[in-house]
C-alpha cells in the first residue's frame, strides 16, 4: 500500500473517532483499555457548532498535568499551525492552553475523561484501578470507579468497590488506593473545552503521547509516544 494510501486510511480511522466524540456522547467508554487513536489528524468543527453542553463542566479536582513540556518538534509544528509568533512559541501544555483559551478572553478548566493505574501489591498481586467520565442516576456528569484483578492470563477480573468510591470518590481515597502498590502503570486523558474549540491530551506515565487541538477552521492531531508526529489541516 502507497504512503498516501495509508494516510488516507488513518485519517478517515480518527476523523470518524473525533466526529463521534464530538457530536454525540462527552464521555469517553468505560472500558479498562481504551483504545488508542490511529491517526493524529482530527476533522475541524464546522462553523456553526455550538458551545459545549453545560455538563461538560469539571465535576472533581483534577491534576491536569499541565506543566508537562511539549517536545522540540511538537513545538515548532504547533506553532506553524497556530501561526503563532516564534517568540511564542509554547514550551509545555500550561502555555499552549494559556495561549488558545486565556489569551482569546475564553475561559474553561479541564475535566478528566478516564484515569487507568496498574499496581502490583506486595503480595505480587495486580490490581487496576480505573476511573472514568459517565453520567449519573439524575443525568448529571459524574466518576465513577472500577476495580479490578488480573486472572492468571492477565485478564481483568472485577472486584466489589464499596459504595463510597463507586461515584465521585474523594482524591485523598484515590491516592490512598494508588499507595496501596508499586505503581506500573499510569494513563489518564483529559479534555477543555470552549465554545470555539476542543483541546484533548492523554498523558502516560508522566509524558504526553497524545494532543488533539480542533478549531473552527483549523485542527492539529499530535501523536508523541513512540514516533513524534503532528499533522495540521485546514
Amino acid at each position: 500500500m502507497s504512503s498516501s494510501a495509508k494516510k488516507t486510511l488513518l485519517f478517515l480511522g480518527g476523523a470518524a473517532a473525533l466526529a463521534c466524540l464530538w457530536f454525540s456522547s462527552p464521555f469517553p467508554p468505560a472500558s479498562s483499555h481504551p483504545p488508542a487513536a490511529k491517526s493524529p489528524r482530527v476533522p475541524s468543527l464546522p462553523a456553526s457548532a455550538p458551545p459545549p453542553a453545560s455538563g461538560l463542566a469539571p465535576r472533581t479536582s483534577v491534576n491536569s498535568e499541565s506543566s508537562l513540556p511539549l517536545s522540540g518538534n511538537s513545538r515548532a509544528e504547533i506553532r506553524r499551525c497556530l501561526d503563532l509568533d516564534p517568540e511564542k512559541t509554547p514550551t509545555s501544555l500550561e502555555t499552549l492552553i494559556r495561549q488558545l483559551v486565556s489569551e482569546n478572553g475564553e475561559t474553561a478548566k479541564p475535566y478528566l475523561k478516564f484515569k487507568n493505574v496498574h499496581l502490583r501489591l506486595p503480595s505480587g498481586e495486580k490490581r487496576r484501578l480505573h476511573l472514568f467520565s459517565d453520567s449519573g442516576p439524575d443525568g448529571k456528569p459524574v466518576l465513577r470507579l472500577r476495580i479490578f484483578s488480573e486472572d492468571t492470563e492477565g485478564l481483568p477480573v472485577p472486584l466489589p468497590v464499596s459504595p463510597d468510591l463507586m461515584i465521585n470518590p474523594a482524591p485523598e481515597r484515590m491516592l490512598a488506593l494508588e499507595a496501596e502498590g508499586t505503581r506500573e502503570l499510569s494513563e489518564e486523558a483529559l479534555s477543555l473545552r470552549t465554545p470555539s474549540q476542543m483541546i484533548d491530551w492523554t498523558v502516560r506515565n508522566g509524558r504526553i503521547t497524545q494532543l488533539f487541538w480542533v478549531g473552527r477552521e483549523r485542527s492539529l492531531g499530535c501523536a508523541l509516544s513512540d514516533h513524534e508526529e503532528c499533522d495540521c489541516r485546514d
